[in-house]
């Protein structure tokens, strides 16, 4: 379901998901995130393995994308 609502790209970067992409959670299941389709995102292994535990805002300031 992730990789179709993402169209087969990565959520961060649009690159083109191949085989071997991660399925992310939005919001850390470390730091409290359900394991749910809402909680989801298609991403590519670089974005993934980039974004790690991070909370969403703060993974997106550090690719400087919020204030």
């Amino acid at each position: 379901a992730l990789y179709i609502v993402s169209g087969g790209k990565c959520a961060q970067c649009g690159a083109t998901l191949a085989v071997g992409w991660h399925a992310d959670h939005i919001h850390p299941y470390s730091k409290g995130g359900d394991t749910h389709v809402i909680n989801g995102q298609a991403l590519c292994p670089k974005c993934n393995l980039s974004k790690g535990a991070k909370h969403p805002v703060d993974f997106m300031q550090s690719r400087g994308f919020l204030l």
